[in-house]
């Protein structure tokens, strides 16, 4: 089962908003062929690694990380069917289709036909690989990954307002890796005007995919020259207003239900972004921002970057958030933690549950 996971990850980026899926066969002990989904509209990984075999798959047992699916209203062919009529007699699966066309319908095809069918092996890793399926599917609302780069001392700017850069290459690099994996990147106005970000997933400094780009603001008074409007992705350039205001710029605006204070309303945002099949954002700030959508437990995931600096006064990458004692304090969970040389990555999922 971990070399379906590993083999789902090749394709990071660029399933959605299908799940990443991976397959391995295995016949008298023996792997006798693999396969993964590449993206939307190619074959499925459990069709993929019995289309790869070299032998006959009679009587192996295939692994894969999803439930495989039985519906034909869609671009690719059915897996548990096929799964049936190749006469395998074993099929091991991580995680349950969340999806109402398959739901368990798949594992009772199989069943059915009498295939053993053993699930819920590694199933947190399987949950972790594809949390953005499983809330888009299950909450048909866009996944939402919160992500700030500070320094030691808690700020993400110094007092003059650089913040390049705070962290490292390598920091950076697995910035761009998980940007490449969400539909959209979403800052806000001060952001746009302080850095005029690209807001683009790169690898070497060349783009490798073209994603939406976001900025929240409550009013157009931008200079348009930025790079938002003006490059050669300003195609890929959503501005979000609140309603009654105007936009004079030439990339794509949506105005949204204003909160009592004239800003965006970010429920009314995320529901309008989800009609426009975006499943997944990456929000990158800056404070005022990142702030709301924590305040009001708009999120799934938090990743924060730290390095070894120290700068005194300068900006914290949060504001008031509603909360004034530990024990109110939001509780993330299965915290992970790694070193990129002298910088540090933690990433947890998040959680509406409280300390309590």
């Amino acid at each position: 089962m971990n070399m379906c996971l590993d083999l789902a990850q090749r394709a990071w980026g660029n399933v959605s908003p299908n799940p990443y899926v991976g397959s391995v066969i295995v016949k008298d002990g023996e792997i006798i062929s693999s396969g993964y989904h590449r993206g939307p509209g190619l074959a499925h990984a459990e069709l993929d690694a019995i289309n790869n075999a070299k032998v006959s798959v009679k009587g192996s047992t295939l692994y894969c990380n999803l439930e495989p699916c039985c519906h034909t209203n869609k671009r690719t062919p059915p897996c548990a069917q096929r799964i049936v009529k190749e006469g395998i007699k074993r099929v091991v699966i991580c995680n349950l289709d969340p999806n109402p066309h398959v739901a368990g319908k798949g594992v009772q095809i199989l069943k059915d036909a009498g295939i053993e069918v053993e699930t819920g092996i590694l199933k947190e890793k399987g949950l972790v690989l594809n949390e953005v399926f499983f809330k888009h599917i299950q909450e048909e609302s866009p996944f939402v990954h919160l992500k700030w780069a500070q320094t030691l001392d808690g700020k993400i700017a110094a007092k003059d307002s650089t913040s390049k850069w705070i962290t490292s290459d390598r920091s950076r690099a697995l910035v761009h890796r998980e940007r490449i994996s969400h539909d959209a990147i979403l800052v806000g106005a001060s952001t746009l005007r302080v850095d005029n970000p690209s807001l683009t997933a790169r690898e070497d400094g060349n783009v490798v995919k073209r994603i939406k780009r976001i900025v929240v603001a409550s009013k157009d008074d931008f200079d348009h020259d930025l790079k938002f409007f003006s490059d050669d992705y300003k195609d890929d350039s959503i501005l979000a207003l609140p309603e009654g205001q105007t936009s004079n710029s030439d990339v794509e605006t949506i105005f949204c239900k204003t909160t009592a204070h004239g800003k965006v309303d970010l429920n009314d945002l995320l529901a309008k972004l989800y009609e426009k099949e975006i499943y997944s954002i990456y929000v990158e700030g800056g404070q005022g921002i990142l702030t709301q959508f924590l305040k009001q437990k708009l999120f799934d995931r938090v990743s924060v970057f730290m390095a070894p600096k120290i700068v005194g006064e300068g900006a914290s990458p949060l504001g008031y958030i509603g909360i004034n004692s530990m024990k109110e304090a939001l509780c993330l969970e299965n915290p992970k933690v790694e070193l990129l040389g002298d910088n540090i990555y933690i990433t947890s999922r998040g959680s509406k549950c409280s300390l309590d």
